[in-house]
């Protein structure tokens, strides 16, 4: 009782909201005690700075329905001694103060107690940084590890499993490093449980974010100037590949996290190229499980795809290389909407001049250091017939007689031709794009459908009869021979 009364005293002499002096290590000397919680005790590092010990509103990570209002949970990072106790001081708004233990401990994925009135202390078996979490509605409080470590597919663990970073305490920073890191070009988070702490609440639970990412509204390059960090926030990237100095850090004082990555040796070997790509945005509700596959095209050097696609100016969309959020997704700089020619790439989303319909092509090449260098293209789609069933045969491929004409919605072939074999000539029709073969962009109709060649072998033969022509629909990738 003695020990919590100390506390109790100190606290009510040096708690102050407004400005005060300061003691030598930097934290702020206060007069008196402002309503809300705190943690005290021998188990903490506060040389008299109760603004710092204060619990705030938690990062409430919502789920479907919930608001971040309708809990009232609060919430503070601390660095704890092992074995040594801490206590929760609250003071209500009429200046009542009281000092809480360990109750009874309660079922959870954490350590999780009901507090008691002047009850023994909390205690902790290993010193490091703990997230001290309080059900207000309840009167528990939770303790959980903060063990941060790096996650996402810039790292050796993807975004499965995080590689945990040393840390230690230096001053009133809490300093969380890993020395000469590999990382890939792409994403990455800090994080020190899975994707959210459940902690019960009322009849139910209630969740809180357990990752810090940058604090500003859109991803961001991480580099060796520290940047804010939020809990719950966005993706930092990573600009480069090799291995890197990588720190987040916790001022005690100020509660603000920082990070920052510093190169220390660029690998220049070749980044992989994607081997996918898709479309996300209005065009597909931004499902991105779901994304419109690209049809790909193997250039000797780099990678291409491209997808027919109708457009209005009312759609927005990105490019991504995977069917989840994992950081690969690109869009255009600026924000003015874009018309037909080759772009270069940003984190805006992608949005069209006019309505109508659009050939989209992805160009992914590799820098002189091995890094991807991502540009795009938006024009009007060319369509030709090709080879047998074209005015120009073989020789005078892609005559501008043999090219498809749009009416309404559907691209619609000229008359096939037969003049150039014996017997039916087989269909065969390509859009051309510079610097590629017209038989990698190929394309058909089998069973009614249109299949394209992309990276694989011929396709079929398709008989068709002279006079005939066929029909294309590519807002369900239909085609017509008739």
């Amino acid at each position: 009782m003695n020990k919590i009364l100390k506390y109790i005293g100190v606290l009510s002499l040096l708690l102050f909201v407004g400005t005060s002096c300061s003691d030598p290590d930097n934290w702020t000397i206060v007069t008196e005690t402002p309503e809300g919680a705190y943690v005290i005790g021998d188990a903490t590092v506060y040389q008299a700075a109760a603004t710092a010990s204060y619990f705030s509103p938690a990062a409430i990570d919502p789920r479907d329905g919930e608001e971040v209002e309708d809990f009232n949970v609060t919430s503070v990072y601390t660095w704890l001694k092992a074995n040594e106790e801490f206590f929760i001081f609250q003071v209500d708004s009429e200046g009542n103060e009281k000092t809480f233990g360990e109750g009874d401990l309660i079922e959870s994925s954490y350590d999780t107690y009901s507090l008691a009135v002047d009850a023994k202390g909390f205690t902790v078996e290993n010193e490091g940084l703990y997230l001290l979490v309080l059900n207000n509605e309840d009167s528990q409080l939770s303790v959980v590890p903060a063990k941060f470590g790096i996650i996402g597919d810039a790292t050796a663990e993807g975004w499965d499993k995080e590689t945990i970073m040393d840390v230690a305490l230096e001053g009133t920073t809490v300093k969380f490093s890993l020395k000469d890191e590999n990382l890939n070009n792409k994403g990455l988070k800090f994080r020190f449980i899975d994707w959210g702490i459940e902690l019960p609440y009322g009849s139910g639970t209630v969740k809180l974010h357990s990752n810090q990412g940058f604090s500003g509204d859109d991803e961001t390059e991480i580099s060796d100037a520290a940047k804010e960090c939020k809990s719950g926030g966005q993706n930092f990237q990573v600009s480069k590949v090799g291995l890197f100095d990588i720190i987040l850090s916790l001022d005690l004082r100020s509660k603000v996290w920082k990070a920052s990555a510093k190169l220390t040796k660029e690998d220049t070997s070749k980044v992989p190229l994607p081997e996918k790509m898709y479309l996300v945005g209005t065009v597909n509700d931004w499902a991105v499980d779901k994304g419109l596959d690209m049809i790909p095209i193997n250039p000797s050097e780099g990678k291409m795809f491209w997808k027919i696609l109708y457009l209005k100016t009312s759609d927005e969309f990105k490019f991504n290389a995977d069917l989840a959020w994992l950081g690969n997704d690109f869009g255009m700089e600026g924000e003015e909407p874009l018309e037909a020619g080759k772009h270069s790439v940003g984190k805006n989303n992608i949005k069209v001049a006019k309505d109508g319909f659009y050939t989209l092509r992805v160009i992914i090449t590799h820098s002189t250091s091995g890094q991807l260098v991502k540009e795009f293209e938006i024009s009007e789609p060319e369509l030709y017939i090709i080879g047998e069933t074209a005015a120009g045969g073989w020789d005078g491929q892609l005559a501008e007689a043999d090219k498809f004409t749009l009416e309404g919605e559907e691209f619609v072939s000229p008359l096939f031709n037969n003049t150039n074999t014996e017997g039916n000539p087989k269909l065969r029709m390509c859009h051309p794009f510079d610097g590629v073969e017209w038989w990698q962009s190929e394309f058909n109709i089998l069973d009614g459908n249109i299949v394209y060649r992309g990276t694989g072998d011929e396709l079929g033969d398709v008989e068709v009869k002279k006079g005939q022509k066929v029909r294309l629909n590519f807002n369900d990738n239909t085609g017509v021979i008739e």
